[in-house]
């Protein structure tokens, strides 16, 4: 289910961010340069070290890394809503 999730566009954000908080997942990542690298630090500093990209843990990170690819150009010729909603999302 793990891989599922981590491979969900941005049409899923609306549902998919909410999940995420509950899981406990740092959604200010999101808005770091390298979302997964934030990530790393996260779970090195408290000592959990799991690398596993489709673990619990880490899903989440790689989601939000391919969403931020997918924003980088968004303007009024490349606007999505979905991926819109989404960052309004993480940015709560």
């Amino acid at each position: 289910m793990l891989p599922y999730l981590q491979s969900l566009s941005a049409d899923a954000g609306p549902v998919l961010v909410p999940y995420l908080e509950e899981l406990g997942y740092h959604t200010e990542a999101f808005w770091e340069d390298f979302p997964m690298e934030y990530a790393m630090n996260m779970m090195e500093s408290d000592g959990s070290g799991q690398r596993d990209l489709s673990s619990r843990e880490t899903f989440g990170y790689y989601w939000m890394a391919r969403q931020k690819s997918g924003i980088e150009n968004l303007g009024i010729r490349t606007f999505n809503l979905s991926r819109f909603l989404t960052m309004r999302s993480l940015s709560r």
